[in-house]
């Protein structure tokens, strides 16, 4: 759908007019980005946070290897 979009466009636009056109789609795009991602994905994990997920890891392999010792291999 590209080139049948970019022929339309560039018809009507010429090619200084197609330029600006989809380069404002672009910066539109960019801003829509930046302003609807949220922060919180961005967001570091602290060491607390990686040692409590460390804790819950080995406390669910724990259970699993007590409940059905002799189907974990080692």
């Amino acid at each position: 759908m590209g080139p049948v979009i970019g022929s339309l466009v560039y018809g009507s636009l010429d090619f200084d007019g197609t330029m600006y056109l989809f380069g404002g789609l672009n910066l539109f795009g960019l801003l829509c980005c930046v302003f609807f991602i949220p922060n919180e994905l961005n967001v570091t994990v602290t060491e607390e946070e990686i040692a409590e997920f460390q804790a819950q890891k080995e406390e669910f392999l724990e259970e699993i290897m007590n409940e059905n010792p002799q189907k974990v291999k080692t």
